[in-house]
């Protein structure tokens, strides 16, 4: 919409100030999946036109003259069916699965099964190409976001940051050579309001700006809270903002740059335990955190969405900055381009350690346990003459996760531009990120200087970088980790135009990956008196410094990655250690397309994949590295346009993945005192074999009436394993268990070969139907969505107590819309049958009794927004 003089006046001023004061608005929350719920966006379509363009191939082209499997979100489509939250847009995308409890997406089976931070994402994940790993940065309102693009499929050549599996990426709305202004407020029936105003525009002849500005407040949660009014999962207090400015120097160089800071308090939880608490056996060396609780205290048996816990969980985003830029030099026949981008924030994720409301409680010795000076409980009926001892267990538990990250990229490519048969693009990728990651369980009221080593006093290793007892009162558990990362790269494609029909694509890309990790870690267990290996203790027998039983032999250190000369002589095992490694790759694409006519495109190619390896941080285990993943995609596909009404995608696609990486849990037992706990394993699968079909169609049988629906089926089986134990089930007793050989120290391995790697369903099918009914009032829009998604599994091991059932969802959305005036109400409802859908399962060890949480969808939402556009 043009503007007059003054307006034009007006917002050069505002954004001028804005911008050298330092304030920005931002679009995009790198926060947990819920912070994103309350934001269902949808505003003044920003792309009006019915060709959906895209830049999967790094050149903007019609979605469908792309020989690729691409889902396109633009603003327009997002605003007309309401798939706005990560959730929902991989929802509806066909073989695509993400669990935002541990924000793991993957695609035809391939992606992360795993948030060590020693490890890389499988699916790449950028905002305006820099890369930024999590797959909450798609979530931003159309406000803020143009596009969001789901690349399906190894990306060998032009997206190789470790995009084995594919690649998300959300492209933001730039500034205007015209003035706009928009204002939203969104309320919801949780007590959430959305503020959200973007104003856009020219500041002078050769430059535009943005200024965007959003908060959200809401304090009711989808889960109740047995023991106090503190919801959690949607409680949010936050702001963010988003500034850009486009330069237009002249007709051969222009430039973009954007700035985004944001600050977030959530109170996030999508799962619940569904397990009865129960009463462990008397004597473990840990007292279970349920203990003393009745088993029908559990509240989330009956109602999934319901707990008790006496801390509410708390999330933070603090110091988060981002700035990405681009600058484009318009040559003769070709465009040398830059991309490069800087972010850094810190983020702290505090739970309530014991899960639970139970605060104190008194842990009984068995029977026939000598302590001596204790005058409590007769066991004479047991053994007579000896007493029980009874130990206060403070079981106020504080467990803490802080995840804080710098990293930044530069990118340099060359793309020819000309009209000749020989079309090229060439250019050079650098990324470095620094991340500190720390863990820690805290016993609140326990005192820290009870705590002994091997009947010796507990020693201060702070001068060795070891997190001392001394100064952590009450601590219990502790990891310390860093990661270094440093990638580059080198790649080109070409591609030949043989006849106006037939086109051929190569394309090659050399990678580089060098990780440097460190990691230190203390364990302190409740140690009770008799326990084997232990020593005898007076009153009060306390806690245990049990760091000794989970350190590697330092005599045979993991080569090239173990620092074996960082011991620490009171423990005699490398208490922390230094990581160093590097891998490197060539990966590539051949590809051939036919395009018989305008709207017929045939294609097939060939991809190589690469996903570097890293390191298991956090768990002191005597080999912590895991290597790289490869892998080899075949995929051939069929893109048909009909009468400008139908337009139907097809692609089946056969997959060899190599050494895919995946985490197992393992109980490790210290031989000296007895004593047992449960860490996760990184392990290479050797071979798995995945091949499948998805289908994509956009029907329009008459004016404003629309169809969109996909279909998507996927067989994912591992081919070639090594055998593992399963924690969940330890002695394979479950039916569906594939045990093997004997059992050794209470350990059943299992095979897993033709067994469902994680994170793969079966089937997934989506439609949604739009209709506009235009009057003299206005345009109505309404809009309805249902997505189902079949089984699938949380491990490799394919038994009950890993399966994540499948489900289905339905939305609705109508919209008004006056055009004249830029006015536009909205109500939806988000998973209108209030369905608990699964998106994940996980069982602990019996030690802890089996324990079962559940991950599910946000329950049935009601969204009322109004929007002014100017």
């Amino acid at each position: 919409m043009k503007k007059s003089i003054a307006g034009r006046s007006l917002f050069a001023g505002v954004a001028s100030a804005a911008l050298l004061c330092g304030g920005a608005w931002a679009q995009d929350q790198a926060a947990p999946a819920d912070v994103q719920v309350a934001q269902a966006d949808a505003g003044r379509q920003a792309d009006d036109s019915e060709v959906i363009t895209v830049t999967s191939e790094r050149r903007a082209q019609n979605l469908q003259d792309v020989p690729a499997s691409v889902t396109a979100f633009t603003t327009k489509i997002r605003d007309v069916t309401g798939i706005i939250t990560p959730q929902q847009q991989l929802n509806f995308t066909p073989g695509v699965f993400y669990n935002p409890a541990f924000d793991r997406v993957t695609i035809r089976g391939i992606g992360r099964v795993t948030t060590q931070i020693g490890t890389d994402a499988g699916v790449a994940v950028y905002q305006d190409g820099f890369y930024v790993a999590s797959p909450t940065n798609i979530g931003g309102s159309t406000l803020g976001t143009q596009r969001v693009e789901v690349l399906r499929g190894p990306q060998g050549t032009l997206y190789g940051r470790n995009s084995i599996g594919g690649a998300l990426n959300a492209i933001s709305r730039r500034p205007t050579d015209e003035v706009e202004a928009d204002a939203r407020i969104s309320v919801n029936n949780y007590g959430g309001v959305t503020l959200e105003t973007r104003v856009a525009g020219p500041i002078a002849d050769w430059v535009s700006g943005s200024l965007r500005v959003g908060a959200v407040e809401q304090e009711e949660g989808y889960y109740k809270n047995f023991s106090n009014s503190k919801d959690e999962g949607g409680p949010e207090s936050s702001w963010n903002v988003d500034a850009q400015l486009k330069f237009k120097f002249d007709d051969n160089f222009d430039a973009w740059i954007r700035y985004t800071t944001l600050d977030s308090t959530t109170h996030p939880r999508n799962s619940v335990g569904i397990t009865a608490y129960g009463v462990p056996n008397r004597g473990t060396g840990v007292p279970y955190v349920f203990y003393g609780l009745p088993a029908d205290g559990n509240p989330g048996v009956e109602d999934h969405r319901m707990f008790r816990t006496d801390r509410r969980s708390t999330a933070t985003y603090d110091n988060y900055h981002m700035v990405i830029g681009e600058a484009v030099y318009h040559a003769d026949g070709f465009d040398v381009k830059y991309t490069g981008g800087y972010r850094t924030y810190d983020y702290l994720l505090s739970l309530d350690g014991n899960a639970t409301d139970n605060v104190d409680f008194q842990f009984p010795y068995d029977c026939g346990i000598l302590v001596t000076g204790v005058e409590n409980e007769d066991c004479d009926a047991v053994t007579p003459g000896i007493q029980r001892y009874y130990r206060t267990v403070h079981n106020d538990i504080i467990q803490d996760q802080t995840d804080d990250r710098e990293g930044f990229s530069h990118e340099l490519n060359i793309t020819s531009t000309g009209d000749g048969p020989f079309q090229y693009i060439l250019g050079a990728y650098y990324f470095e990120e620094d991340q500190s990651q720390r863990f820690s369980i805290i016993s609140v009221d326990e005192p820290g200087n009870s705590i002994v080593n091997g009947g010796g006093a507990n020693p201060d290793n702070t001068t060795t970088g070891h997190a001392g007892v001394a100064g952590h009162q009450g601590l219990i558990y502790e990891y310390h980790t860093l990661l270094t990362t440093k990638s580059s790269a080198i790649y080109g494609q070409l591609d030949y135009q043989f006849t106006p029909e037939l086109k051929a694509t190569v394309g090659l890309r050399y990678s580089y990956d060098k990780k440097e990790g460190y990691e230190d870690n203390i364990f302190i267990a409740w140690l009770v008196a008799g326990f084997p290996g232990a020593p005898t203790f007076g009153i009060p027998p306390t806690l245990f410094d049990y760091t000794v039983g989970i350190c590697p032999s330092a005599s045979d250190p993991a080569s090239g990655v173990m620092d074996p000369e960082r011991l620490d002589p009171a423990y005699a095992c490398p208490v922390y250690r230094n990581m160093d490694d590097s891998w490197d790759a060539v990966t590539g694409t051949a590809g051939i397309e036919w395009t018989p006519n305008d709207d017929t495109l045939v294609y097939g190619k060939y991809s190589r994949g690469f996903k570097a390896g890293g390191f298991n941080l956090g768990t002191m285990l005597a080999d912590p590295t895991v290597g790289e993943e490869t892998v080899d995609a075949w995929e051939v596909g069929w893109k048909q346009t009909v009468d400008e009404r139908l337009m139907f995608n097809a692609a089946a696609f056969f997959y060899q993945y190599h050494d895919q990486q995946v985490p197992v849990a393992e109980v490790q037992s210290d031989a000296a005192t007895g004593q047992q706990i449960q860490v996760s394993v990184l392990t290479n699968l050797s071979e798995v074999e995945n091949y499948g079909l998805e289908v994509e169609a956009t029907w329009e049988p008459i004016d404003n009436l629309r169809f969109m629906a996909n279909y998507s089926y996927l067989h994912a089986e591992i081919i070639k394993a090594s055998l593992y134990a399963d924690v969940a089930d330890p002695l394979a007793l479950q039916p569906e268990a594939q045990p093997v050989g004997a059992v050794v120290a209470n350990t059943q391995q299992q095979s897993v070969v033709g067994n469902t790697p994680p994170g793969s369903p079966e089937h997934k099918f989506s439609i949604n139907g739009s209709y506009t009914y235009e009057s003299n009032i206005g345009d109505f829009i309404a809009s309805a969505t249902w997505t189902y998604r079949s089984h699938s599994f949380q491990t490799m091991f394919n038994t009950k107590q890993h399966l994540v059932e499948g489900g289905s969802l339905v939305d609705l959305r109508l919209t008004w819309n006056d055009k004249d005036s830029g006015l536009s109400i909205i109500g939806s409802v988000n998973n209108v049958f209030d369905a608990e859908v699964m998106t994940g399962f996980f069982t602990d060890s019996p030690a802890r009794l089996s324990f079962q949480s559940l991950f599910l969808e946000p329950p049935r939402q009601f969204f009322l927004e109004v929007r002014y556009s100017y």
